[in-house]
């Protein structure tokens, strides 16, 4: 089998925009990202973590949130996702809502 290669494209916004803004497209995306910032970098520890938040409203019919944590480790400690909890509920999303996926057994 070939392999799966994604092709992700990050566009450069302007000095005007909010720090941690991108615009985020995929390729294989049909609707593209457009001029509005879709994926927000909330916090990051260069040591160890960054949160990423995204959210998108579709024909204003319906609402999807997303949120990663990205660990330089595959967990982290409970102190550090309680203070990204933290700030997923700052920003007015219930971090409730947000599933942890369980990374034993990964390779």
């Amino acid at each position: 089998m070939g392999k799966t290669i994604l092709v992700l494209w990050v566009k450069q916004l302007s000095r005007t925009l909010p720090e941690g803004a991108f615009i985020v497209s995929f390729e294989e995306n049909p609707i593209p990202a457009g001029n509005t910032p879709n994926y927000n970098l909330l916090a990051v520890d260069t040591e160890e973590y960054a949160l990423v938040y995204s959210c998108t409203d579709i024909l204003n019919l319906f609402h999807f949130e997303f949120a990663w944590i990205l660990g330089r480790d595959r967990t982290l400690d409970k102190e550090v996702l309680d203070k990204l909890r933290g700030i997923i509920q700052a920003i007015g999303s219930d971090p409730d809502n947000f599933i942890l996926p369980n990374q034993d057994n990964c390779p």
